[in-house]
């Protein structure tokens, strides 16, 4: 989405959107031309830089957007690109809710339930973490009145996330699918799994955390499980298994 090299965290400038965008700057068509030509038009009037700040679940989003946002602007204004890295803050942010795939039981439940005719409903479970970076230079909506964590630094959270939720995922995947289990509340369930993926946290996971402002991690690691063994997100070990390439790394 960020158009951004995984292996080199390079921006793709030969990408044919990059290239458009850059050939011509007052009509983009990706988001980062639009996020160029936007603050382009500020800086011009005299207007303060929006802040850039991602909603997504990548870590460092917002390392990834100042990327991919600077780049862009250099590939046709080197100077409003040293602008853009000298004024716009890019806070990264970490959102943790299991959001597994919808299926066609829960569009008929939602209709029949609900009356609600939804092609695409978004399951998710009732836990929800919102963690944001407090940089955001010309003020901001008092989300923390809703339940945002505000911090000075997001990485501790994602690390937290990454080590613990995401890793115990990958051990419910990879015990659960060879004993022939098909959704994750069946693994987490399993006393067996659940005692080796609470023995994983406790002697490799856990020690490699610093501490994390606002969170009791042994709270944090008990909440997991009861996350897990909710029947009702029947969340696939194959969907978790997917990820495994791109997710072992990471954590």
């Amino acid at each position: 989405g960020y158009n951004v090299d995984d292996a080199t965290g390079m921006f793709r400038t030969e990408a044919p959107g990059a290239v458009h965008d850059a050939e011509h700057p007052g009509e983009p068509t990706t988001a980062f031309g639009y996020i160029v030509e936007a603050l382009r038009r500020r800086r011009e009037a005299g207007i303060p830089a929006l802040t850039v700040m991602s909603c997504d679940n990548l870590p460092g989003n917002g390392k990834a957007a100042r990327t991919a946002v600077v780049c862009q602007a250099a590939m046709s204004d080197p100077e409003l690109a040293d602008w853009i890295d000298g004024n716009v803050a890019f806070p990264s942010c970490m959102v943790d809710r299991i959001t597994p795939r919808t299926t066609r039981a829960d569009v008929a439940e939602l209709q029949r339930a609900l009356g609600v005719e939804d092609a695409w409903p978004v399951v998710c479970e009732p836990f929800t973490q919102w963690v944001i970076e407090d940089d955001f230079p010309a003020g901001r909506p008092p989300w923390e009145e809703v339940g945002v964590q505000m911090v000075d630094d997001v990485v501790p959270y994602e690390l937290m996330k990454l080590r613990l939720l995401n890793a115990s995922h990958q051990a419910l995947a990879h015990w659960g699918l060879p004993l022939g289990m098909t959704y994750g509340h069946e693994a987490a369930a399993d006393p067996q799994i659940a005692a080796w993926t609470r023995a994983f946290l406790t002697r490799e996971a856990r020690p490699r955390l610093a501490a994390v402002p606002g969170i009791d991690l042994d709270e944090y690691v008990d909440t997991l499980f009861e996350r897990f063994t909710n029947a009702a997100i029947a969340d696939t070990l194959a969907r978790l298994a997917f990820f495994a390439p791109s997710g072992m790394p990471k954590f």
